[in-house]
């Protein structure tokens, strides 16, 4: 038996649009490509959720990687997460305290299968 996490309709709908964003920005490139796509929660900050997207790719002849965290809150609302640390150690301890969780039949869960 799975354990589900509590996510709200209004962040699966948030999720579902960020999906779908980076899958418009790497097919509408030819040099971008999906590196990642992970989905986060962290018992210190319960009520929100977190999308890591990873793309690489060429700006013209320069290679990049961007990385890109957004936090998404109760009521779907999108952040850029800068606003969360005030000091690099506690946005680290934060960090560290990510678990990784899966949309699986359309309910989040931290078991992969």
């Amino acid at each position: 038996m799975k354990n589900y996490l509590r996510v709200t309709e209004a962040q699966l709908k948030t999720i579902k649009q960020i999906v779908n964003d980076v899958a418009l920005e790497v097919s509408s490139n030819s040099s971008y490509k999906l590196k990642s796509l992970n989905f986060y929660v962290n018992p210190l900050k319960d009520h929100a959720l977190f999308v890591k997207t990873v793309i690489s790719g060429f700006d013209g002849s320069r290679p990049f990687i961007d990385t890109v965290l957004t936090c998404i809150d109760d009521f779907g609302k999108k952040d850029d997460c800068a606003n969360m640390f005030t000091e690099f150690d506690s946005k680290m301890t934060f960090y560290n305290e990510f678990q990784e969780f899966y949309i699986v039949d359309g309910k989040a869960t931290l078991e992969k299968n």
